[in-house]
């Protein structure tokens, strides 16, 4: 699995985000149970990937996010931070740091979709 998210990490942008399309859908399509075991893994991979090569792929990801509907977004952030719980603090830090770069790059549309996404979370946490 590491290997291939070092490749998905090196395709062509276009590449990259049909295919991390294909999955997020895929992600959000599955009842709680196996989107998260499924999210799960591929959190662990992305922690094991070389800080350049985890950027890009989070990146992608941060964007697909706000292109999808809110139903499905939402299914996967909640999962996303359930799972953050599991993790070291210092990688949750690091997770978000490069989400914050992501969010600042992408265009203002997006932008303001992930901020009141992250925001509605927070308060939700709070």
């Amino acid at each position: 699995m590491e290997e291939m998210a070092k490749k998905m990490a090196d395709m062509p942008e276009d590449k990259r985000r049909a295919m991390m399309k294909e999955k997020m859908e895929m992600f959000a399509s599955m009842q709680e149970t196996q989107r998260k075991e499924s999210m799960r893994q591929m959190m662990n991979t992305m922690m094991t990937l070389p800080i350049d090569k985890m950027k890009i792929l989070m990146k992608t990801r941060i964007s697909l996010l706000a292109e999808l509907p809110e139903e499905k977004r939402e299914a996967l952030m909640m999962t996303h931070i359930s799972l953050q719980q599991e993790m070291p603090k210092e990688k949750v830090e690091m997770e978000k740091q490069i989400v914050m770069e992501a969010i600042a790059v992408l265009p203002d549309e997006h932008k303001k979709i992930m901020e009141a996404a992250i925001k509605k979370h927070k308060d939700a946490h709070a």
